[in-house]
């Protein structure tokens, strides 16, 4: 409330922006957008919800998005959209959720959190479509994956936002980055590595996964290569240090990957937990392969989000 108090003198209290129908066709991968309207108000347990109408091949298109989609996506200044062109929902109602077990103290969990993230991402509430899947991305092995990185607002997409690029490889910057997103991290400042320049794009990502000891570096460790791509085996490093998990033990089930080699406590460790499935038929793990961006979305994906290697529904 002390937002809109005119003795604070919030300069962004109430606020308009014109957004360009072409823009939000582009970034919906429609021809056209012909319509916006505010399906639900921001409230204290939802985000906005908008649903757009379209035309893309010359089919009808709706989808219905949370407002912080639209404040990332779009440039707004918060995800608090109360009208578009002046109209407002008549009841503006929070999508209906199954009410949560009542615990003494506890406040309710909300599958929907002001920020637009599903605080629930294995399912996705009534009233809310996902974000059309980047056309690249339709039919690939990493689909789901794909999906729910972009569900959870884990990834922008490439370039212009139009395609993912699931065959492009992954450098290690741009990993800090994807971990960071999905674990939540704020990101902070730092001087432990020297080719990490004070405008580089990564690093407020880099330095809050360093800061909890996710990477120590490359080399002698007063680096941390930030251009180099990101090794399977590395992968498994990154993601078995971000989810705390306990060395895991090597069985044989990976021929690449015998007792002695330098990262199998990881390796197998994110296998214990259905994180990887290997490569090829299952039998090795392929260790100095580069991950792709798509392989990365399934890895992040069964880490941070699935929490095991099979998605649930609606993905």
């Amino acid at each position: 409330p002390w937002d809109l108090d005119p003795a604070v003198g919030n300069p962004h209290a109430s606020w308009q922006r014109r957004v360009p129908a072409s823009d939000i066709a582009r970034l919906l991968g429609w021809e056209e957008v012909t319509d916006a309207t505010l399906a639900v108000a921001e409230s204290l347990v939802s985000p906005a919800l908008v649903r757009f109408d379209g035309l893309d091949g010359g089919e009808s298109k709706s989808v219905t998005v949370a407002g912080a989609w639209l404040w990332t996506d779009l440039g707004l200044k918060s995800s608090n959209i109360m009208s578009i062109d002046g109209e407002s929902p008549e009841q503006p109602e929070a999508p209906v959720h199954p009410e949560p077990s009542p615990e003494p103290d506890d406040d309710p969990e909300v599958p929907v959190g002001n920020d637009g993230i599903l605080e629930d991402p294995g399912s996705i509430p009534p009233g809310y479509d996902p974000k059309p899947l980047f056309p690249d991305a339709i039919d690939s092995v990493h689909e789901k994956g794909i999906q729910a990185m972009l569900d959870n607002r884990l990834t922008k997409g490439c370039g212009d936002g139009t395609l993912f690029c699931p065959e492009d490889p992954v450098s290690r910057g741009a990993m800090a980055t994807f971990l960071s997103r999905a674990m939540r991290l704020p990101g902070i400042e730092g001087t432990r590595f020297s080719d990490v320049s004070a405008g580089h794009i990564h690093r407020g990502a880099i330095y809050a996964i360093a800061e909890l000891g996710i990477t120590s570096g490359c080399g002698d460790g007063t680096r941390f290569c930030p251009e180099d791509p990101v090794t399977r085996e590395v992968m498994a490093v990154f993601v078995a240090r971000a989810r705390d998990l306990p060395p895991g033990v090597p069985d044989g089930r990976f021929t690449d990957v015998p007792r002695g080699h330098p990262h199998s406590a990881e390796i197998y460790a994110i296998a214990k937990e259905g994180i990887t499935l290997g490569c090829g038929d299952g039998t090795r793990f392929c260790p100095d392969d580069p991950v792709t961006r798509g392989s990365m979305a399934t890895f992040l994906a069964r880490a941070f989000i699935w929490k095991g290697p099979s998605p649930p529904s609606p993905y």
